[in-house]
């Protein structure tokens, strides 16, 4: 399909027509001038057949220049890989014949009945090529029944199922062009409808009963009775079992009813990893509030302006952590020393429960990059992050004897992701105090001690596992995400360990897609697919235009369904830009991701890469261009581009070039 991007080449070879089109390729020389098709997507079929038309005349007193002379007398660089010039040709010829099995000789009679001439006898022969002359080569010609084509092409590059594939896309473009020759290049159909089925239906997340009105709370208080005594939280020699955190997570949301919050109320969370972090969490949910999780390790800079961006009335945080925060009028309260208070005032009220109506409302807000230098906030339903615990749960199958180890940043989507199915399900989610995620020793020592069977985590960190992986006995399950993952990172886990690739954004709820390895001979050094779509949700292939694009074509991915998120917060044309109408769902919105992708046979995704400036860095996503808005703020530094580069593989960092000031 078309883009608008590429130039398309034509030229003229001996007897037949020839258009070359390759990756890498902008042109060939016909003696020695250029032909080029420059089609517009908005532009008609009709008008594009007669530009090509005047563009062939005009050449057609050099068709008959030879190519291997056009090829000495240019000296491309020569490749042992590719035929010089270009690789892919098209070639309509009268003077063949053409039957059921193809190609056939040269015949002066095209109808293909037998020919005497003076006594000789013409009949014509079947060709059979044994290589390839290009790397692909489609020739047509005109039948008793109409047109009949011709694939050639090199084994090596193209596979069976492709070619077929290739031929049903072009009968489905010509059948279009023939039903209405006026349609823009851009509204042409190439997908037969048996394809495009199987890729808006057949391959997408399948439907289930959604927990579109259950609120997280209820989820966890169906647990704490099922299994009241389990232990539920785990850090060092601390511990809580479910009735205990369920107990002080209740005292703490009777408390900040009391203050106000409620429904659609934001209320900050400024902890570091501990039990008081979950009850924090829990407690803000519990009221019916929604909490904005701010990482401690964050600069200054990005804490106050997550602060003054949510307007949050309420802030929980730690007593050690408290003269980190800059005078605000938000009301804070350090969880660890106000126990006493909390438990108190608690036992003066009852909690009102908003669980039965807060399926529409935000849960969270996460804060991630944003290319204009300003942080932008994700707005998280219940109903969406109720979704994601539906399909962890349905996917990886947890038990009450799984135990968890979080090991991202609080302020991440991710970490939703991590501890609310668990929680949901009457496992135990094991914490480490921050600082130990740096030290692999100490982080292999938590997971020997207290047993754990469940990391989700990143490929950098997968390594590192798969270097130990005999010293990790419980481990039954690994989660990647957040980068590309690699069979080198887990060649040596593969055998003992489920291994799951997964990929989502913050906007669509953690998880959108994954690809469990189970065996899968991939091979070692190859990426590994993301996967198919979690339940409930549509993924799609499409190109600019917004239409669906073939089997192994490269495009955007949007992705659709009960993860989205409801948009950016107090940012109205940033969200009308990323969550748009689907145009295959009526009445629904899909995101944007900013990823290419595309579909393999088999009904899995390939990531390819971003299509803006966004990169991801052990998990984090980062916008370049919000670390260069800061750098030339720097009164020395008058522009700065910023990169990401690989020092070693697996260890990706970023690297910024700064031109300086003249007085500097």
């Amino acid at each position: 399909r078309y883009t608008g991007q590429e130039d398309l080449l034509i030229g003229s070879l001996t007897t037949g027509l020839s258009l070359a089109a390759s990756a890498g390729i902008v042109g060939y020389l016909v003696n020695p001038v250029a032909l080029r098709a420059k089609p517009s997507p908005a532009q008609t079929f009709i008008s594009f057949l007669d530009q090509t038309r005047q563009t062939m005349l005009a050449a057609f007193e050099h068709q008959d220049y030879p190519l291997s002379v056009l090829v000495d007398q240019l000296q491309p660089a020569r490749e042992y890989d590719h035929s010089p010039l270009f690789q892919v040709m098209f070639v309509f010829q009268r003077a063949y014949k053409f039957n059921e099995q193809g190609l056939t000789s040269f015949a002066l009679d095209i109808t293909g009945a037998p020919m005497d001439l003076a006594g000789l006898h013409l009949e014509s022969l079947t060709l059979e090529h044994q290589t390839a002359q290009f790397d692909l080569t489609l020739t047509m010609g005109e039948a008793d029944r109409g047109l009949v084509a011709s694939f050639e092409y090199n084994t090596d590059l193209y596979e069976h199922d492709t070619i077929a594939r290739m031929a049903a896309h072009l009968q489905t473009l010509l059948e279009g062009i023939v039903a209405d020759p006026h349609q823009r290049l851009s509204e042409l159909p190439i997908l037969p409808m048996p394809e495009r089925q199987q890729l808006l239906v057949a391959w997408n997340g399948a439907r289930t009963e959604q927990l579109a009105n259950v609120a997280i709370p209820v989820l966890f208080e169906r647990q704490v009775a099922q299994t009241p005594d389990a232990m539920a939280v785990v850090l060092g020699d601390e511990q809580l079992t479910y009735r205990a955190l369920d107990g002080r997570a209740n005292q703490l949301a009777a408390y900040l009813q009391r203050i106000k919050v409620g429904p659609e109320v934001l209320t900050g969370i400024f902890m570091e990893p501990s039990l008081e972090m979950i009850v924090g969490i829990l407690g803000v949910l519990k009221a019916g509030g929604a909490y904005v999780p701010l990482d401690p390790g964050y600069p200054q800079e990005r804490l106050a302006f997550i602060l003054a961006d949510t307007q949050a009335p309420i802030l929980l945080t730690q007593s050690n952590l408290q003269p980190r925060l800059l005078p605000q009028t938000t009301q804070v309260i350090c969880l660890d020393v106000a126990r006493d208070q909390i438990t108190t005032a608690a036992q003066s009220g009852t909690l009102a429960s908003h669980h039965g109506e807060s399926g529409d409302n935000v849960a969270c807000v996460i804060y991630t990059s944003g290319s204009s230098g300003r942080p932008k906030g994700v707005l998280l339903e219940h109903k969406g992050v109720a979704n994601l615990i539906d399909s962890f749960l349905r996917s990886y199958q947890p038990t009450a004897d799984d135990r968890i180890l979080p090991l991202t940043s609080v302020a991440s989507a991710s970490f939703v992701g991590e501890i609310l199915p668990l929680l949901c399900v009457g496992g135990t989610l094991v914490m480490m105090h921050t600082g130990e995620f740096l030290d692999l020793d100490q982080l292999f020592n938590v997971m020997m001690r207290c047993c754990v069977s469940i990391v989700s985590t990143v490929p950098a960190v997968i390594a590192e596992l798969n270097e130990r992986k005999n010293d990790l006995p419980s481990l039954r399950l690994l989660l990647s995400g957040g980068e590309a993952l690699d069979m080198r990172d887990v060649d040596a886990l593969r055998e003992s360990v489920s291994i799951v690739n997964s990929y989502g954004l913050t906007e669509t709820t953690v998880c959108s897609t994954f690809h469990a390895l189970n065996g899968r001979p991939t091979p070692v050094g190859t990426g590994i697919p993301i996967g198919r779509p979690v339940i409930n949700t549509d993924v799609y292939v499409l190109d600019s235009d917004l239409n669906c694009l073939p089997i192994g074509c490269p495009g955007e991915v949007y992705v659709s369904g009960a993860g989205l998120a409801r948009g950016y917060l107090r940012n109205p044309e940033l969200t009308a830009e990323r969550f748009v109408p689907n145009p295959y769902r009526t009445g629904e919105r899909m995101y944007r991701t900013g990823d290419l992708a595309r579909w393999l046979p088999d009904g899995s995704l390939e990531y390819l890469y971003r299509v803006d400036r966004q990169v991801k860095i052990r998990g984090s996503r980062i916008e370049l261009g919000e670390i260069e808005a800061m750098l030339v703020q720097h009164p020395a530094v008058r522009d700065a581009v910023v990169m990401s580069h690989a020092v070693t593989p697996g260890d990706k960092r970023l690297v910024a070039y700064v031109v300086p000031t003249e007085t500097s």
